[in-house]
């Protein structure tokens, strides 16, 4: 068993883990099924839905920062879709990879690293064409720069495409207002400012991605990755059909 004396952690992220959340860890093993299981899994996602800054789902998953790039993107294309990614760091060249994989048809916004989004050359590009989404990264990790959600949001809810944003680093750390800012979807995970362990994605999703969600037509996939929750008999919600 590895066991450093004294480590630290002195990177952007994983970030330290609080010595109250490591010994929560440590508590025994619920039946993921159970009633405790999801009476927990409710006030987690009760409990987040402030720090996302709204009233729509959170959905919680087993996956890292990179996973929920990539639920964000798979449930919302299909083969074709027009995708307009701002790219201004390492985590918007990484949506461009993902949107490529699925056969997206892309088009950059390029922003120079460590440099300012003006968000009216979002709004030149949307004039010249229709795009299922317009994607961007809250707080770009690899310059430490925060781009303003809420400009760009004002301006794509004026059409039809929906906005996604990568807030891995962002969430927790400086504020965000995804209702009030007209964010569709919002990706997060557990590593950064939540400081958690790595591992916990969580997505919240807004009506109107919802509505592109369920319809038919997207990238195929073994098991939906986003479902929309449906009343059980417990009264409680479930998330999806993964184990």
């Amino acid at each position: 068993m590895l066991n450093i004396p004294d480590y630290r952690l002195r990177l952007p992220g994983p970030t330290a883990v609080p010595e109250r959340v490591r010994q929560a860890t440590a508590l025994p093993v619920l039946n993921h099924r159970g009633a405790e299981f999801r009476a927990m899994l409710a006030e987690c996602r009760r409990r987040l839905k402030p720090i996302f800054g709204t009233e729509h789902d959170v959905l919680i998953f087993a996956g890292s920062g990179t996973a929920m790039m990539e639920a964000a993107l798979v449930n919302i294309l299909s083969p074709g879709d027009a995708v307009l990614i701002v790219v201004a760091g390492q985590f918007g060249d990484r949506f461009v990879s993902i949107a490529k994989a699925f056969g997206a048809s892309i088009d950059t916004v390029d922003v120079e690293w460590g440099g300012a989004l003006d968000a009216q050359r979002v709004a030149e590009r949307l004039k010249q064409r229709s795009y299922r989404a317009v994607v961007m990264v809250h707080n770009e990790s690899s310059t430490g720069v925060a781009y303003d959600v809420a400009a760009v949001g004002s301006i794509v809810r004026e059409t039809s495409a929906l906005l996604v944003v990568d807030s891995v680093s962002g969430l927790a750390g400086i504020e965000m207002k995804m209702d009030a800012w007209n964010a569709d979807i919002v990706a997060a995970a557990s590593q950064k400012s939540l400081m958690c362990a790595p591992g916990i994605g969580f997505a919240a999703i807004g009506a109107k991605a919802w509505k592109v969600i369920n319809r038919d037509g997207r990238v195929p996939s073994f098991l939906p990755i986003f479902a929309a929750p449906r009343p059980r008999s417990t009264g409680t919600k479930h998330l999806s059909r993964h184990r």
